[in-house]
């Protein structure tokens, strides 16, 4: 008999979005309704995501590494700008908090010591 964790790794393991039927087909012991209740708890629960209706509907596991980014991840400390030109990227990153990726990963690249 499957479980609602195994329906579980059934998606996290999948390698693209998968459907209801898809899933049945990988539990045949499941009833759909049994299923369907239990994915709508996994959704609750924010583990996987839905989308699309009906047959189209489709789901997929929730990137738990990207949820878990935080703001520090994403900008790096100010203490490692010691220097003048440091003061200038300091407010540059207080004041913009929503860098494209090219200038976070240039901030990244700078040397930490004095030049």
């Amino acid at each position: 008999m499957s479980s609602a964790t195994e329906l579980l790794k059934s998606i996290q393991d999948a390698a693209a979005d998968v459907t209801l039927a898809e899933l049945l087909a990988q539990h045949p012991d499941l009833a759909r309704r049994t299923a369907q209740r239990w994915i709508n708890a996994v959704i609750g629960a924010r583990q996987i995501t839905a989308q699309g209706d009906g047959r189209a509907r489709r789901y997929c596991a929730v990137n738990t590494t990207a949820a878990a980014a935080t703001e520090h991840d994403i900008f790096p400390s100010t203490s490692r700008f010691p220097t003048i030109a440091g003061t200038f990227w300091r407010m540059l990153i207080n004041r913009c908090k929503r860098a494209s990726p090219w200038v976070i990963s240039a901030i990244s690249s700078m040397p930490t010591g004095p030049m």
